[in-house]
């Protein structure tokens, strides 16, 4: 992670850098304290023979693993009810997402019948809508959670940005994954200034993630969830914006739609 420093506070973190800690960015946790890494102070490491993919490669591989793989997100959504989006396509879905045909996307998540949403190429754009109330807000709730993935293996006029607006109490996965881009996704949180609260967790694929200082105001978004990724996730050098992560607790998401990854190496006697 880059841009840390007192500017994120989380209730824990883990980092590839954890060998090494006086170059890694710093992180507080949610007291205010400076927090250890999970993983500190010894170096994550795995064993195995790599050409059959048994060992740790340095990258996430839960979006679109491939078919045969149980634990891929693609398929857990291809295989419910989802919105297929494509950025060259007009789409009024009627459920809660809306495409120009031209590359920008706009998701309601407030919507009664907004379900999962699989994102393909020639999206550039996507503009989440929250809630703008109290009463809103409390019924969001109540909403069965929902994944919003993308997966693009196009280079051609791809995402390079995604915008908050309002805040959000609805349980939501964000998956992202690039096939051979690397230009950075521009973020935001438009309504930081109300410091909202964004129930959100963040799974990012060979995508690098930038907050945009000129459209997120100086305040603290409250995210409940977690980000997860192999690429930079960088927030904004202004002591007056703070990203602060709490864990989501509700099963309903965790066991439903969150990646669960894991592997198991046998040692002989």
């Amino acid at each position: 992670p880059h841009g840390f420093d007192n500017r994120v506070e989380a209730l824990s973190y883990t980092s590839y850098t954890a060998s090494d800690p006086t170059n890694t960015d710093r992180i507080r946790n949610l007291s205010g304290d400076w927090a250890p890494q999970w993983n500190f102070p010894s170096l994550p490491l795995t064993a195995g023979d790599f050409a059959f993919t048994n060992g740790f490669h340095g990258v996430l591989n839960a979006i679109d693993p491939g078919a045969a793989y149980d634990w891929s997100l693609k398929n857990q959504i291809l295989d419910g009810s989802f919105i297929n989006v494509h950025g060259d396509t007009l789409l009024n879905s009627g459920r809660g997402v809306d495409c120009d045909g031209n590359g920008n996307v706009e998701i309601t998540l407030d919507h009664l019948h907004l379900t999962n949403v699989y994102i393909g190429n020639r999206v550039r754009r996507i503009d989440f809508y929250g809630q703008d109330n109290d009463a809103d807000f409390a019924d969001a709730n109540l909403r069965a959670g929902v994944a919003v993935l993308v997966d693009q293996t196009s280079t051609s006029r791809d995402l390079t940005e995604v915008h908050f607006h309002d805040r959000n109490n609805r349980r939501l996965l964000f998956a992202t994954k690039k096939s051979g881009n690397w230009d950075r996704v521009d973020f935001s949180f438009r309504d930081a200034d109300d410091d909202p609260t964004w129930r959100l967790m963040i799974v990012s694929e060979n995508v690098r993630y930038r907050v945009d200082d000129g459209d997120t105001p100086d305040g603290t978004v409250d995210m409940v969830g977690g980000i997860m990724t192999d690429r930079d996730f960088a927030w904004s050098n202004d002591s007056d914006k703070v990203l602060s992560i709490r864990r989501e607790t509700d099963p309903k998401l965790l066991e439903r739609l969150a990646p669960r990854m894991a592997w198991i190496e046998a040692y002989p006697d």
